[in-house]
């Protein structure tokens, strides 16, 4: 338990803290969930079970502020067709470098967020898909990695207070508005 302790902090200390997080089944189950079994695989030593999660947590963000964005021509959200003509495929089918290209061509993420991203990706690269990669680095990479992740998930899902009340992001209020999980106030 001791051991289990000093990794909890190691990987907490210097991340993030989510304190909020809308119960809407999809954004728990792959952004939340992925993100709490990431730690709880570091805190077992499976180093490389908290990147692969941080790789799928980067992923499911980019797809999530896509969703969330509004993206449309001329004044409507792009259909699945327009999305392949436009970037080669629709944008869940894209790569993840391609996916934050398009992100961060559009204004939806700033440097910091592209960052993130980024270093996730080449993370997750080296240990997950090179022979070469030597494993003396890999907790302090993880919990890199983690920290990332964390990151994005605040960025995607916002985390504000105001008034003693939550403000949602608005493209996180609409899609839940969609989902049925959020009714605006005045509509209730």
């Amino acid at each position: 338990m001791k051991e289990l302790r000093k990794r909890y902090l190691e990987i907490s200390s210097d991340t993030p803290r989510l304190a909020i997080a809308p119960a809407e089944q999809r954004i728990l189950d792959k952004l939340i969930w992925p993100l709490r079994h990431a730690k709880a695989s570091f805190m077992f030593q499976n180093y490389l079970g908290t990147i692969a999660l941080c790789g799928m947590i980067a992923e499911m963000a980019a797809m999530l502020l896509f969703e969330t964005s509004g993206f449309q021509i001329n004044g409507r959200p792009m259909t699945a067709e327009q999305q392949a003509d436009i970037f080669g495929a629709t944008f869940e089918k894209l790569g993840q470098d391609r996916r934050v290209k398009v992100l961060r061509g559009y204004g939806l993420i700033a440097k910091d967020q592209q960052d993130f991203f980024e270093n996730i990706r080449l993370v997750r690269k080296r240990y997950l898909h090179l022979w070469s990669q030597d494993h003396e680095p890999l907790p302090g990479d993880a919990i890199k990695a983690y920290a990332a992740a964390a990151q994005l998930v605040l960025f995607v899902i916002g985390q504000d207070f105001k008034d003693g009340g939550i403000v949602l992001k608005p493209g996180i209020a609409a899609y839940l508005e969609r989902t049925g999980m959020y009714v605006p106030e005045g509509d209730a």
